[in-house]
């Protein structure tokens, strides 16, 4: 539906400019804008060139309705020209009334007002539409006023529509009210299939007459659940309490007996054994391969030949065990295999630590020495808990990157991590490869670079790196630049910045310069700051001139 404003004729005297404005409007009616024709006279001649127009709603108070609605550069031809205003749902059927302002298209000073407000008049639809809100306040249907509170619509023969049930219709049971009723008690024969969705505000049972209190779901009997190509179904799995879920070929318990909890697992067909899976008792022992912890806080049997009954793997520690009683950390028996195995990418494979009593021990049934599982003990000062004896007295070997071939360890203030000794003249202790240490531990040297004078580094080792070729892509403890960097100071001489990657300033520093040629008489002051050391060369010559020169670096 749409409807027309009337005609109206406009005409404000504003200086060298003659307005005349008729408005045809138009007013849809799904949206809140309507159109706007106007016809302009610039001077009394029609005006062809661009002009802002601004228009303001007001009501009879004269309070403005809506926002300002401003059209720009409007280009009237022969005068006339058409806008589409739009100031949102404010015709609520009392008056208003429009203010109108215009400028030169090429001005930016303020709006001339063209006194004084028109008023926007009803069209014969828009009359019409007035009679609409009768329908607010109607007290009948007869008189239109509301559907929502009109007495006879809420009113079906005398009776009022809640108290209306159809019993001849199929979708509520068919002939005879055979309907759900809402009730407290079960009502016989009554069946319902709901192909929607639904909700339950309380509590829901199902095979019981009333839910109890606390339950939103209470189930008596079995109940079977399909997710997927599997199952899982609560109930009584080979006569105890607990949940089944089967998949294909294979099936999962959680069987509850009253004493042990058991998750269980195996093929499809029947209850998975018991001793197939892992089983905790009410005192809190867990069992693998068998329903009776007994022995301990974990109990693991495992039946088959030649498979360790517990293995651990990690990159730390395989398997860890402490005891702080008289009693071992772990402790391991196997008439055949190993009673304990571990493997440890980076670290140990069995390690065990005990405040009173072994670590780690290993037993043997063999009566000689050959034949030890793995003792080492020394009570004498000076003693080896362990000796080897042979080509290689002890062997060990890593075959991974960051591995330990060897280790050892002294809690002692005078004992020694490793000792090694020589008794003919050879070697107490060899290695063939770089050396390393703990930066802040002293004894190894950690760094050591040779700089030329132009700030290049010749040659260098840094302790820290790898020094295989195996690493390429990384930097090599004896490629240069070794991971360290030299900055000679840019428009002066005879000062570097070693930047060397790790703290210094608490190392032992050694710093030599290379004499060559003339330059005898030299010497080097330097400073140290994190992980830079600061190296000044000079030549006493030349009355103790700060030079270039090459140098050698030490850090221990």
């Amino acid at each position: 539906m749409s409807s027309t404003l009337r005609p109206v004729v406009i005409k404000h005297t504003l200086p060298a400019l003659l307005l005349c404005l008729l408005i045809f409007g138009a007013v849809s009616a799904q949206t809140t804008s309507f159109t706007y024709q106007g016809r302009l006279t610039d001077a009394g001649a029609l005006a062809n060139g661009p002009y802002d127009i601004e228009f303001k709603l007001f009501d009879n108070a004269g309070l403005q309705q809506g926002p300002s609605v401003t059209h720009e550069d409007v280009a009237p031809v022969d005068g006339s020209f058409v806008v589409v205003l739009d100031f949102g749902d404010v015709f609520d059927g009392t008056e208003r009334f429009l203010e109108i302002g215009v400028r030169p298209g090429d001005s930016v000073n303020e709006f001339t007002t063209l006194n004084p407000r028109w008023p926007i008049t009803s069209t014969p639809y828009a009359i019409r539409s007035l009679k609409a809100a009768a329908s607010d306040t109607a007290t009948t249907a007869t008189t239109a006023v509301t559907a929502d509170t009109a007495t006879d619509a809420t009113q079906l023969g005398g009776v009022a529509a809640d108290q209306y049930v159809k019993t001849d219709d199929p979708r509520l049971g068919g002939e005879g009210g055979n309907f759900i009723q809402n009730s407290v008690t079960p009502q016989a024969g009554a069946n319902f299939n709901i192909t929607g969705n639904g909700v339950v505000g309380g509590g829901l049972g199902i095979g019981i007459a009333s839910p109890r209190p606390g339950y939103v779901l209470d189930v008596i009997g079995t109940a079977l659940v399909t997710p997927n190509s599997g199952s899982i179904q609560f109930g009584t799995p080979n006569s105890e309490t607990g949940i089944s879920i089967s998949r294909i070929n294979n099936r999962a318990d959680i069987r509850f007996d009253g004493g042990t909890l058991k998750l269980l697992a195996g093929p499809a067909g029947g209850p998975p054994s018991s001793a197939n899976g892992i089983a905790i008792n009410t005192f809190g022992n867990v069992g693998i391969g068998t329903t009776s912890p007994t022995i301990g806080k974990l109990h693991v049997v495992s039946t088959n030949a030649g498979a360790p009954a517990i293995y651990g793997e990690s990159a730390n520690r395989g398997v860890w065990g402490k005891s702080t009683g008289s009693s071992r950390g772990v402790y391991g028996e196997s008439p055949n295999g190993e009673g304990v195995f571990g493997i440890s990418g980076t670290n140990f494979g069995v390690s065990g630590t005990s405040t009173s009593s072994s670590g780690v021990v290993g037993l043997t049934t063999v009566a000689n020495a050959t034949q030890a599982g793995v003792y080492g003990k020394s009570t004498g000062s000076g003693g080896v808990g362990v000796i080897g004896d042979a080509t290689t007295g002890v062997y060990g070997k890593s075959p991974i990157n960051d591995g330990i071939g060897v280790t050892g360890e002294s809690q002692g203030f005078t004992g020694y991590g490793v000792y090694g000794k020589s008794r003919s003249g050879g070697f107490a202790i060899g290695a063939e490869g770089n050396a390393t240490q703990n930066r802040d531990k002293g004894g190894f040297v950690k760094a050591m670079l040779f700089v030329n004078e132009d700030g290049t580094i010749n040659r260098c080792y840094n302790s820290f790196l790898k020094g295989n070729a195996a690493f390429t892509g990384t930097p090599l403890a004896s490629t240069v630049p070794c991971g360290f960097s030299v900055t000679p100071r840019s428009g002066s001489t005879g000062f570097y910045s070693v930047n060397l990657g790790f703290q210094v300033d608490d190392r032992f520093v050694s710093i030599t310069i290379h004499t060559k040629g003339s330059r005898l008489n030299t010497g080097v002051n330097f400073t140290l700051g994190g992980s830079f050391v600061f190296v000044s060369p000079y030549e006493t010559n030349v009355g103790a001139q700060t030079a270039n020169a090459p140098f050698m670096l030490i850090v221990y």
